[in-house]
C-alpha cells in the first residue's frame, strides 16, 4: 500500500487556499508519477520549509489529481494541516486523511477528532468526505445503539456525504459513520440523514486500530469479479465499500432484490459471504 504525508504550516495552507488551479505549472510526465510531497510543495510555489515527506514511497496518483483532491478538501476543511494519502484500490481509489495539527508533534490518533477524510477517484474526483465530529449524536441514533448493542462504546463518530451513482445520475447522500466497541469488536454502523441504518460492519475480532474506516459507494462492476459472480440471478440495487481500521482489508455491503425481497449481503476482502 502506497503512503504519503504532507504537512503544511498555517502560513503554507493561507497560500494553498488562494491559490488557483490554474496557478499550478504543469509536471513532465516522466516526473509526474515519482514526485515526493516537498516537490509537489514547490509546484504550488509553497516556501519548501512547509512540507515535508515522511516516506520515501511515491503518491498513489500524480502530483496535479493529489492537488486537485487537496483543494476539494481545503475548501470544505479549512482548518486541515496535514495530508495523508493512501491507495485503496491501486490506480482507482485513492484515500486522504487530514489533520488539523502538524502530525510531527503529535500522535496522530489525539488528533482524528480534529480531522476528516476522504475517498476520491483517480481522476480526482470525490467520492466522500467525512469530518470526526465528536459523540453527539441524534436521539434516533442513541436509541439504536443503545437497543441493538448495550453497554457499547462509543469509538468515533463522523459526519459527511458519500455520492452514489444511479441509472440516473448521480446523488448525494448525507450520511453519519458510528464506530463503537463492544466485546473486543469493532462495529461500524452508518446512518442516512434520518437516522435509519444503511449498512452495518463488523471487523474481525481483537482488529488492531480503529483510525481508519473510510467507506464509499461501489457500482456493480467495481466489486471483485468473485463477488459479481455470487450475484448472479439477482438485482444490483447499491454497494458500500468501507476499508478496514489497518486500512488494508476491505468489507462489502452489497444490497440485492430478488422476487421483490430485499437482501444485504456482507463480503470480506476475499470476496467470502460472511452475512
Amino acid at each position: 500500500m502506497k503512503k504519503l504525508l504532507l504537512i503544511c504550516s498555517i502560513a503554507c495552507l493561507g497560500l494553498l487556499n488562494a491559490c488557483n488551479e490554474s496557478k499550478i505549472e504543469p509536471i513532465p510526465a516522466n516526473q509526474s508519477k515519482s514526485l515526493k510531497l516537498l516537490s509537489l510543495s514547490d509546484t504550488l510555489g509553497l516556501p519548501t520549509d512547509g512540507a515535508t515527506s515522511s516516506s520515501p514511497e511515491l503518491l498513489p496518483t500524480d502530483s496535479a489529481t493529489a492537488m486537485t483532491i487537496i483543494y476539494s478538501v481545503v475548501k470544505e476543511y479549512p482548518d486541515a494541516r496535514s495530508f495523508y494519502f493512501s491507495s485503496i484500490v491501486d490506480k482507482k481509489i485513492i484515500g486522504l486523511d487530514t489533520y488539523t495539527k502538524d502530525i510531527r508533534t503529535k500522535p496522530i490518533l489525539t488528533e482524528y477528532n480534529n480531522s476528516a477524510e476522504a475517498v476520491a477517484s483517480s481522476s480526482g474526483k470525490i467520492l466522500s468526505l467525512f469530518s470526526y465530529s465528536g459523540t453527539n449524536l441524534s436521539n434516533g441514533i442513541k436509541t439504536y445503539l443503545e437497543t441493538t448493542y448495550p453497554g457499547n462504546g462509543i469509538q468515533q463518530v463522523s459526519t459527511g456525504y458519500a455520492i452514489q451513482q444511479l441509472a440516473t445520475g448521480t446523488t448525494t447522500r448525507n450520511l453519519v459513520k458510528v464506530v463503537i466497541s463492544l466485546n473486543n469488536q469493532k462495529i461500524m454502523t452508518v446512518f442516512d440523514d434520518r437516522s435509519s441504518v444503511v449498512t452495518t460492519f463488523k471487523e474481525p475480532t481483537n482488529t488492531i486500530g480503529g483510525d481508519k474506516n473510510k467507506i464509499y459507494f461501489a457500482q456493480l462492476t467495481d466489486l471483485p469479479t468473485s463477488i459479481q459472480s455470487q450475484l448472479t440471478g439477482n438485482d444490483f440495487v447499491e454497494a458500500i465499500v468501507k476499508v478496514n481500521s489497518n486500512n488494508s482489508q476491505k468489507m462489502y455491503s452489497v444490497s440485492v432484490k430478488k422476487d421483490g425481497i430485499l437482501r444485504k449481503l456482507t463480503f470480506n476482502n476475499n470476496g467470502v459471504l460472511i452475512v
